[in-house]
Protein backbone atom coordinates (compact mmCIF):
# COMPACT_ATOMS: atom_id res chain seq x y z
CA UNK A 1 0.00 0.00 0.00
CA UNK A 2 1.18 3.22 -1.02
CA UNK A 3 -1.51 6.19 -0.04
CA UNK A 4 -0.28 9.72 -1.56
CA UNK A 5 -1.45 13.16 -1.63
CA UNK A 6 -1.91 14.38 -4.93
CA UNK A 7 -1.33 17.77 -5.22
CA UNK A 8 2.65 16.98 -4.08
CA UNK A 9 3.38 13.31 -4.34
CA UNK A 10 4.23 12.58 -0.62
CA UNK A 11 3.32 10.03 1.63
CA UNK A 12 3.43 12.19 4.84
CA UNK A 13 -0.54 11.79 4.69
CA UNK A 14 -3.37 11.06 7.25
CA UNK A 15 -6.54 9.95 6.70
CA UNK A 16 -9.38 9.41 9.50
CA UNK A 17 -10.15 6.21 11.46
CA UNK A 18 -13.10 5.54 13.60
CA UNK A 19 -11.41 5.42 17.50
CA UNK A 20 -12.96 4.72 20.54
CA UNK A 21 -12.08 7.13 22.97
CA UNK A 22 -12.83 5.40 26.35
CA UNK A 23 -9.61 3.01 25.24
CA UNK A 24 -6.52 3.63 26.97
CA UNK A 25 -4.72 1.55 24.78
CA UNK A 26 -3.82 2.91 21.04
CA UNK A 27 -4.38 -1.18 19.75
CA UNK A 28 -7.52 -1.65 21.91
CA UNK A 29 -8.85 2.01 20.64
CA UNK A 30 -8.73 1.93 17.00
CA UNK A 31 -12.09 0.20 15.75
CA UNK A 32 -11.87 0.28 11.99
CA UNK A 33 -11.57 3.17 8.77
CA UNK A 34 -14.21 3.52 6.08
CA UNK A 35 -13.66 2.49 2.28
CA UNK A 36 -13.43 6.49 2.15
CA UNK A 37 -10.75 7.05 4.52
CA UNK A 38 -7.99 6.74 2.20
CA UNK A 39 -9.69 8.85 -0.50
CA UNK A 40 -9.65 12.34 1.62
CA UNK A 41 -7.18 13.33 4.23
CA UNK A 42 -4.15 15.63 4.84
CA UNK A 43 -0.85 16.17 4.00
CA UNK A 44 1.56 17.24 6.21
CA UNK A 45 3.93 18.23 3.32
CA UNK A 46 0.92 20.88 1.52
CA UNK A 47 -0.30 21.74 5.44
CA UNK A 48 -3.89 21.17 3.73
CA UNK A 49 -6.32 18.78 3.38
CA UNK A 50 -6.16 16.66 0.09
CA UNK A 51 -7.25 14.19 -2.54
CA UNK A 52 -5.48 10.57 -1.46
CA UNK A 53 -4.82 7.73 -3.78
CA UNK A 54 -3.38 4.17 -3.16
CA UNK A 55 -1.07 4.05 -6.31
CA UNK A 56 -0.34 0.10 -5.50
CA UNK A 57 -3.87 -0.65 -5.52
CA UNK A 58 -4.53 1.57 -8.53
CA UNK A 59 -1.75 -0.27 -10.50
CA UNK A 60 -3.41 -3.75 -9.45
CA UNK A 61 -6.85 -3.14 -11.35
CA UNK A 62 -5.11 -1.43 -14.34
CA UNK A 63 -3.78 -5.22 -14.77
CA UNK A 64 -6.64 -6.76 -13.50
CA UNK A 65 -8.50 -4.75 -16.17
CA UNK A 66 -5.97 -5.44 -18.78
CA UNK A 67 -5.48 -9.41 -18.60
CA UNK A 68 -9.05 -9.49 -18.66
CA UNK A 69 -9.34 -6.96 -21.76
CA UNK A 70 -6.53 -9.13 -23.55
CA UNK A 71 -8.62 -12.54 -22.52
CA UNK A 72 -11.97 -10.74 -23.82
CA UNK A 73 -10.99 -9.49 -27.14
CA UNK A 74 -7.51 -11.07 -27.71
CA UNK A 75 -5.77 -7.80 -28.93
CA UNK A 76 -3.94 -5.19 -27.48
CA UNK A 77 -6.39 -2.46 -25.62
CA UNK A 78 -6.09 1.49 -27.86
CA UNK A 79 -7.25 3.72 -24.68
CA UNK A 80 -7.68 3.10 -20.85
CA UNK A 81 -11.23 4.94 -19.49
CA UNK A 82 -9.69 6.44 -16.27
CA UNK A 83 -10.55 8.56 -13.84
CA UNK A 84 -7.19 11.58 -13.12
CA UNK A 85 -7.07 14.38 -10.26
CA UNK A 86 -5.19 17.20 -11.15
CA UNK A 87 -2.40 18.05 -9.14
CA UNK A 88 -3.43 21.67 -8.53
CA UNK A 89 -4.41 23.54 -5.62
CA UNK A 90 -7.85 22.68 -6.67
CA UNK A 91 -7.64 19.15 -7.11
CA UNK A 92 -9.82 18.31 -9.19
CA UNK A 93 -11.03 15.33 -11.24
CA UNK A 94 -11.97 14.38 -14.74
CA UNK A 95 -12.98 11.13 -16.62
CA UNK A 96 -10.82 11.04 -19.74
CA UNK A 97 -9.64 8.77 -22.25
CA UNK A 98 -6.28 7.88 -22.42
CA UNK A 99 -4.76 6.69 -25.75
CA UNK A 100 -2.15 4.06 -25.30
CA UNK A 101 0.31 3.52 -27.79
CA UNK A 102 0.61 5.64 -31.57
CA UNK A 103 -1.89 5.76 -34.28
CA UNK A 104 -0.80 3.73 -37.29
CA UNK A 105 1.03 7.00 -38.29
CA UNK A 106 3.24 7.47 -35.88
CA UNK A 107 1.24 10.45 -34.04
CA UNK A 108 1.21 10.93 -30.38
CA UNK A 109 -0.92 14.12 -30.50
CA UNK A 110 -3.77 12.61 -28.18
CA UNK A 111 -4.38 13.71 -24.48
CA UNK A 112 -3.71 12.38 -22.86
CA UNK A 113 -1.22 9.45 -24.39
CA UNK A 114 1.09 6.83 -22.52
CA UNK A 115 3.37 4.43 -24.77
CA UNK A 116 1.78 1.22 -23.28
CA UNK A 117 0.19 0.08 -19.93
CA UNK A 118 3.33 0.11 -18.13
CA UNK A 119 3.74 4.05 -19.20
CA UNK A 120 -0.16 3.91 -17.57
CA UNK A 121 0.95 2.50 -14.29
CA UNK A 122 3.61 5.20 -14.11
CA UNK A 123 0.76 7.83 -13.90
CA UNK A 124 -0.55 6.69 -10.70
CA UNK A 125 2.03 8.51 -8.74
CA UNK A 126 3.51 11.94 -8.91
CA UNK A 127 5.02 12.31 -12.27
CA UNK A 128 5.88 15.57 -14.72
CA UNK A 129 2.54 15.51 -15.82
CA UNK A 130 -0.04 17.53 -14.04
CA UNK A 131 -2.19 14.78 -13.07
CA UNK A 132 -2.09 11.30 -11.28
CA UNK A 133 -4.79 8.48 -12.06
CA UNK A 134 -6.73 7.72 -9.33
CA UNK A 135 -9.27 5.29 -11.15
CA UNK A 136 -9.31 3.08 -13.84
CA UNK A 137 -12.75 1.72 -15.19
CA UNK A 138 -11.87 -0.28 -18.93
CA UNK A 139 -9.89 -0.93 -21.21
CA UNK A 140 -11.32 -0.10 -25.02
Amino acid sequence: MKVICTKCGSMQVLCEAWINPNERETEKAFDHFSDDSFNYGYCMCCDDSAILTDCDKIRERIDKEYYAYKKLSKKEPYAARCEITYCSPRNGTEEVLIKISADENGHKNYFPFCENVNALKKLCGKSRERFIVTNIYCFE
